[in-house]
């Protein structure tokens, strides 16, 4: 039988995180086809991860779309609910709601 090291371990976690990492890629990819507003949900979530990974805020991403922040939360909710639904096949807003009621 096969022992487990910790560098074994530490390639498992690694190849699943980029795995992951290449579903949601490619969930937000399948956003560009979701009909009507699409491309606009595509722009709003690569901006809102642009936003996350140079720890800018909400507000600098509105200003980037040209639009006010609520516009701009609201574009961003609706895109979230959109890609959630892709990766898991419902809203997680609505099912959270579901099951803590």
């Amino acid at each position: 039988m096969l022992e487990i090291t910790e560098n074994d371990e530490s390639y498992r976690e690694a190849y699943t995180l980029v795995e992951y990492m290449k579903l949601i890629n490619g969930a937000i990819e399948m956003i560009k086809t979701y009909p009507g507003n699409g491309d606009e949900f595509y722009h709003v979530i690569k901006l809102a991860v642009q936003a996350d990974a140079e720890s800018r805020s909400d507000r600098w991403a509105a200003h980037m779309l040209q639009v006010p922040p609520c516009i701009y939360s609201r574009k961003k909710r609706k895109a979230m609910a959109v890609l959630s639904t892709i990766l898991w096949g419902c809203n997680c807003d609505i099912f959270l709601q579901w099951l803590t009621e």
